[in-house]
């Protein structure tokens, strides 16, 4: 273990409880499977989709939808029979991420600006107000989430640039 410090361990409950069932798991119908394993199945393939460890490219981080972006538009070219310009294709990713980024950021702070603006009409106490103000508070911390996203995408942007 000592060679994989920074790998992660997860471990799966045992599929079913049949010692015939666990000799030919590939013919058993997954409702058979226990319940446990079943939702550990799940997590694992959450894990797997959702949380992406990829490579980086310029500081940026290749996730799937990174991948498929190169992908299309490398198969684009070829159907064309233009040439690949993977630099244009980098960068042209890359200044979509920043625009998604502005634009999202700029919704977010709209509707968090309009939410400041609202005062709720159900504060009737001392209690509503400070939930209220909790509920405030995450959404400047998810706000500045955002923010940290822009200046991230406009560094890589940078880079290229």
């Amino acid at each position: 273990m000592s060679h994989f410090d920074d790998r992660e361990m997860i471990i799966l409950s045992q599929p079913s409880n049949s010692e015939k069932d666990l000799r030919n798991l590939d013919k058993v119908d997954p409702k058979k499977l226990t319940h446990e394993f079943n939702d550990d199945r799940e997590m694992l393939m959450e894990y797997i989709f959702e949380q992406p460890r990829g490579k980086a490219l310029q500081q940026k981080k290749l996730t799937v939808d990174c991948l498929v972006h190169l992908l299309e538009e490398s198969l684009n070219g070829l159907n064309k029979d233009d040439n690949i310009d993977f630099a244009r294709i980098w960068s042209d990713y890359i200044e979509d991420q920043a625009k998604n980024a502005v634009t999202n950021a700029k919704q977010k702070l709209d509707e968090d600006l309009k939410d400041l603006y609202e005062r709720p009409e159900e504060i009737r106490n001392q209690d509503d107000l400070i939930a209220y103000l909790d509920n405030f508070k995450q959404q400047s911390v998810d706000f500045l989430d955002v923010v940290k996203d822009i200046s991230q995408t406009q560094e890589d942007y940078d880079t290229i640039y």
